[in-house]
């Protein structure tokens, strides 16, 4: 049993399709927003201008652990290539 029940096993991360785990990612992210905020209906922007006004500013709430070391800029998801 893993620690984290939404963690998906290494074995099937590396077999699901790069939009797929996108797509994963995006509703983790805005499914944990929601619960942070007590609002069902929050949302996460994905430009710099719109989170720091969106979530930051509005929600006073940082996304923590960006991978920017390692060359993935903040952007949308499908911005990024795979």
């Amino acid at each position: 049993m893993h620690a984290n029940p939404q963690a998906a096993p290494a074995a099937v991360t590396y077999l699901m399709p790069l939009s797929a785990m996108r797509a994963r990612l995006r509703m983790l992210i805005r499914d944990e927003l929601c619960r942070l905020t007590n609002n069902p209906k929050a949302r996460m922007w994905w430009t710099a201008v719109h989170y720091a006004k969106g979530v930051v500013l509005r929600g006073r709430h940082k996304l923590i652990g960006w991978p920017t070391a390692f060359g993935i800029p903040f952007a949308n998801l499908s911005d990024i290539p795979g």
